[in-house]
């Protein structure tokens, strides 16, 4: 297991918006470890008061947060999912307040019970095939080829590709190239 500090204690940033009154009187972490170019806290610590998550955007990653929001909204017909406590969209930032899961993450289970992996996928499969159970009728969500294609574009064409981070394959090639490649 990797020993990264996974989430930092820090102080709460500044939002000026109608979520203020229900984050007083938590504690704050920042998580370390996310991908998706979101800044994510975690809230905890307020007596007689759930964990909340609260996921910032900003720019492109604001629709990002977006489209998690109306996800979720619409995930929750089928599925147990965090409940939404705020939502804020401004032209250049989006804010998701949500309650926390209760449970551990499986990087937790898997630090203090190192041989429970199997037991860890075995729980991974079930909610992938309770998710897949969903009719793709009742999905009203696009993320086929063309649209991705065009999303991977747009990214390349706003400076937003890492080239630093291709595979091994494609190591030092310019964005365009991989592009040219693979569209």
């Amino acid at each position: 297991m990797s020993h990264i500090q996974r989430e930092t204690s820090c102080s709460r940033p500044r939002l000026n918006s109608n979520m203020d009154a229900d984050l007083y009187g938590y504690k704050w972490a920042r998580d370390n470890v996310g991908q998706s170019g979101a800044t994510i806290y975690r809230l905890y610590g307020k007596p007689d008061a759930p964990e909340l998550f609260l996921k910032h955007g900003k720019g492109s990653v604001a629709n990002d947060v977006t489209d998690e929001m109306v996800r979720l909204n619409w995930l929750t017909e089928f599925m147990p999912l965090p409940t939404i406590k705020h939502f804020i969209r401004t032209p250049d930032d989006a804010w998701l307040l949500t309650t926390a899961i209760p449970g551990k993450t499986a990087f937790r289970v898997l630090e203090e019970y190192p041989d429970s992996g199997e037991n860890i996928v075995d729980a991974l499969a079930v909610f992938l095939r309770r998710l897949h159970s969903i009719p793709v009728c009742n999905c009203p969500f696009n993320s086929d080829r063309v649209f991705r294609l065009a999303q991977a574009q747009s990214r390349m064409n706003n400076g937003l590709v890492d080239a630093s981070d291709f595979d091994d394959e494609r190591n030092g090639w310019p964005v365009e190239q991989v592009w040219k490649r693979n569209a």
